[in-house]
């Protein structure tokens, strides 16, 4: 089935490659609404397995490619709640590059967008792409549903906890604005360690000398690929 907003997917060549397409467009095809919302549009969507564990996703010129990390190991893959958010992660680097307090205020919209639509059963952008209208396994797909919302909930409920970027409403929150800012600052440090963004000709040198630290080049394993164009239907 055709997606919208995304040229095509690549996974790795792997023998279970079926069960990682079908994450990895089961998250695409979540995430469309918010793309076709904002007119976004991402060339290559594909799956990555760096050498470098900590690293979950890549954005590449601000969407011509986007890497996202499905598995925890070569034979294990993660829950679809963390690939789902580390794709909105990914998505928000189209608007904003580094992790100030414009991307995080983006990356709360947009989970609270993909919450909502979770809730309702809506995925893709055509006419029928709901889950609650496919006949059969309706129960199943509503046990699914409220499983996936509660994860992506509790997700930002413990990102909230660690300071959310924003220094506003410290007596609200219960934390001290120093305290605040020294969570947000912890944040912003732990999502540099976790997801890169690179533009055209920008090399690893540059980007180290940017975050002010040095990084080992980002090698997959297992570079080679399968392709599927989705700009058409199967």
């Amino acid at each position: 089935m055709a997606l919208s907003c995304f040229r095509q997917v690549v996974v790795l060549e792997k023998d279970d490659r079926d069960s990682a397409r079908t994450l990895l467009i089961k998250a695409a095809k979540q995430v469309e609404p918010i793309m076709v919302k904002r007119k976004w549009r991402v060339g290559t969507l594909r799956e990555f397995l760096p050498q470098n564990r900590s690293l979950l996703g890549l954005n590449v010129n601000r969407g011509e490619t986007i890497s996202i990390r499905l598995r925890a190991s070569s034979s294990s893959f993660l829950e679809y709640s963390h690939i789902l958010g580390t794709l909105l992660h990914e998505l928000a680097h189209i608007s904003v590059g580094p992790h100030n307090e414009r991307f995080y205020a983006l990356l709360e919209e947009l989970e609270q967008e993909a919450a909502s639509l979770i809730a309702k059963g809506i995925v893709g952008v055509g006419p029928f792409e709901c889950e609650g209208r496919r006949s059969g396994g309706q129960q199943a797909d509503a046990c699914m549903r409220d499983a996936t919302l509660a994860a992506v909930l509790k997700r930002k409920r413990n990102q909230e906890l660690m300071g959310s970027g924003r220094l506003g409403g410290a007596e609200k929150s219960g934390f001290s604005v120093r305290e605040l800012a020294g969570r947000a600052a912890a944040r912003r440090a732990r999502d540099e360690c976790t997801c890169q963004t690179r533009e055209e000709g920008e090399g690893e040198d540059a980007r180290a000398r940017e975050r002010g630290k040095v990084r080992g080049r980002t090698r997959d394993e297992g570079s080679k690929g399968e392709v599927i164009d989705l700009t058409g239907e199967d």
